[in-house]
């Protein structure tokens, strides 16, 4: 799962009415907010990858190519949003392998205020439903939607930040609980006026019911609250608890372990200038445990976990920030949260720039794609690492009026894990 946080909102915010800056954004060190999204095609078994493109001027659109298992280009790109404008970003997709349909949701600038915007395609890119409004009676700012989905109830959440006034940085976590037979949809609301910083989103198969995470700071205290949505729909108190480190926690994200039958957060917790990383079952019993600590004077801006199917570990993937240069790390975790030991894979060495990764998991042939955006505004190239093979090809996502994309420059690296030959990185 890929969670959300506010960071880039100091940034990128130049008035009330929410303009964003005209030139090629500056992510903050810790935002995971505006790059693209990615989603594994079990049907066709490709990825569809969506992104903000600047089709025009200052105005971004949102966009979608297809790629191969080996991250090669497929078909043209297909335009997802209908009118372009200067605050939308933010895109997510998942697949719905039941319906063999795709479900895009992002953060729509064509009004005053940003609101949710979802689309659906079929397996082939075709756009089936215009894209409408999640929540058309708000008159609220709708900031950095997450989408998760249960198939067995064939339900999807969608989660965002609310709020009046996006300069008191005070919002609510709410969402919506949608019936993918019509579509029609059901409130949730999590928070209300609290400072919420980042959240995140899985579903939990065996449980039957999503898994909501997210940070919040109470009497000075960062804490981390966890929620669920059972398959009626309604919200389930979870827990609250403090990290170990008694530090400022960040980052949280969470995804469900098959093999464990336990939904696992990590997150990173800054206790006397040092990030220390932590697991932990989201339920009440278990100990947090420490999987590493970073270099002093080294910064973890942000971190995901990410599930492989049925196997017992779990990918673990991080930037890092020295005070200069920027670099991606990953490192598997076993399914209880423990380190398995493992050397770390260098995914991306060194970038003056922050650094935005997405995961997605390929359980046909058990690969994970790993894409890197480092939020440039230069052409979109992307470099293609194949399994078995070390050739580079480059790759051209263009736009409908420009073949300037404004997500930046992708690094596509697949990677393979099996019980043989371990980890390839090329």
């Amino acid at each position: 799962m890929f969670k959300k946080t506010l960071a880039w909102l100091l940034v990128v915010m130049l008035t009330v009415s929410f303009q964003w800056v005209s030139t090629a954004p500056q992510f903050a060190a810790n935002s995971t907010s505006t790059g693209p999204s990615l989603a594994y095609n079990s049907t066709n078994n490709n990825y569809l990858m969506v992104y903000k493109s600047n089709t025009s001027g200052n105005e971004y659109e949102i966009l979608g190519q297809f790629l191969s298992t080996t991250g090669s280009a497929q078909g043209d790109i297909i335009q997802i949003s209908n009118v372009a404008s200067e605050n939308t970003d933010a895109p997510e997709v998942i697949f719905n392998s039941d319906q063999e349909v795709f479900f895009v949701t992002w953060q729509d600038g064509r009004e005053e205020k940003a609101q949710v915007m979802v689309s659906v395609l079929d397996a082939s890119g075709n756009v089936i439903n215009d894209d409408f409004k999640m929540d058309p009676s708000s008159s609220k700012h709708q900031l950095t939607p997450l989408i998760s989905r249960n198939s067995i109830e064939d339900r999807t959440v969608i989660l965002w930040l609310e709020a009046d006034d996006i300069t008191d940085m005070t919002f609510d976590l709410v969402g919506s609980y949608i019936d993918e037979s019509d579509l029609s949809s059901e409130a949730l609301t999590f928070t209300k006026k609290t400072d919420v910083f980042s959240f995140d989103l899985t579903y939990d198969s065996s449980a039957n019911e999503f898994v909501v995470v997210w940070d919040s700071k109470i009497n000075q205290r960062t804490r981390l609250n966890v929620k669920y949505i059972d398959s009626n729909g309604d919200i389930k108190n979870g827990t609250t608890f403090i990290s170990p480190g008694d530090g400022e926690v960040t980052s949280p994200s969470v995804t469900y372990s098959e093999s464990a039958d336990q939904n696992l957060i990590v997150w990173v917790d800054e206790d006397n200038s040092i990030d220390d990383v932590y697991t932990k079952y989201t339920t009440v019993s278990g100990t947090a445990i420490k999987v590493f600590s970073a270099d002093e004077n080294t910064e973890i801006t942000d971190i995901s976990i990410t599930s492989q199917g049925t196997s017992d570990e779990l990918l673990l993937v991080w930037t890092e920030y020295d005070g200069t240069d920027y670099s991606v790390i990953g490192n598997f975790v076993n399914d209880d949260g423990t380190s398995t030991g493992a050397d770390d894979i260098v995914i991306v060495a060194s970038s003056s720039e922050p650094v935005e990764t997405i995961i997605a998991f390929n359980n046909e042939d058990n690969n994970f794609l790993v894409m890197q955006d480092d939020g440039s505004g230069e052409p979109v190239q992307t470099d293609i690492g194949v399994i078995g093979d070390v050739s580079y090809g480059a790759l051209e996502f263009e736009s409908l009026t420009s073949s300037v994309a404004e997500s930046g420059n992708f690094e596509v690296i697949v990677e393979r894990k099996n019980g043989t030959d371990g980890v390839v990185t090329v």
